[in-house]
C-alpha cells in the first residue's frame, strides 16, 4: 500500500481488497498474467511489513491472510511467518482463526 495516502483510505484499500478476495478471487486472478501475480503477492508481504499503524497493519494481515488462504502453497508460508513476526503470534493468529 502506498504509505503516502491517508491511513482511513489505506484501512478502507484493506477491507475493500480483502472482500474481492473473499468473493472474487477465482474470477480475476488468472486473468492476470504472472508478472502481476508475482507483484502483487510481493507488494502485500511489503506492505505487511512496512506499516507503521498497529491497527491497520492488522487490517493488512487479514487481507494477506485471505489472499494466502487462496493461493495456499509457499506464499501462505511466507505470509504466516512474516504474519507472525510482524503482527504478533496472538495477533496474527487471531485474524486466522476469526474465519
Amino acid at each position: 500500500m502506498d504509505r503516502d495516502c491517508d491511513m482511513q483510505v489505506r484501512s478502507m484499500a484493506a477491507v475493500l481488497l480483502r472482500r474481492i478476495y473473499t468473493s472474487s478471487f477465482e474470477e480475476f486472478w488468472p486473468q492476470f498474467p504472472p508478472e502481476s501475480q508475482a507483484q502483487l503477492k510481493e507488494r502485500t508481504i511489503v506492505s505487511i511489513q512496512g506499516e507503521p499503524n498497529a491497527a491497520l497493519r492488522k487490517k493488512i494481515c487479514e487481507c494477506g491472510a485471505e489472499f494466502a488462504r487462496n493461493l495456499l502453497g509457499e506464499f501462505w508460508r511466507t505470509v504466516v511467518s512474516v504474519g507472525n513476526n510482524i503482527c504478533g503470534d496472538e495477533e496474527f493468529d487471531g485474524c486466522l482463526c476469526s474465519r
